[in-house]
């Protein structure tokens, strides 16, 4: 689950980040510390450098995310036969 919204997102110059993140005050703090140690470990975080996804909002009841389609296909994949897990309701 964790890598659905990077896995759904696309790589973002550092101002954009940052205006993404600007509400929600300790996911801004820490985009600003990696931000800061890529810029010490010379990455150009000024170019589309960093990948910045959607905010996703999961479901526990119904093991689904809110309001994102692309989310919901990436939570789970099609098993290979013969390693079929069964679905249970």
């Amino acid at each position: 689950m964790a890598n659905v919204s990077h896995r759904l997102g696309e790589k973002q110059p550092a101002s954009e980040i940052k205006s993404a993140v600007a509400g929600h005050a300790e996911f801004a703090q820490s985009v600003d510390r990696l931000l800061a140690h890529l810029q010490a470990n010379e990455i150009d975080v000024d170019s589309a450098t960093v990948t910045l996804g959607p905010t996703l909002e999961f479901d526990t009841e119904t093991e689904q995310f809110k309001n994102n389609v692309a989310a919901n296909h990436l939570v789970r994949r099609e098993d290979r036969k013969p390693f079929i897990v069964p679905t249970v309701a």
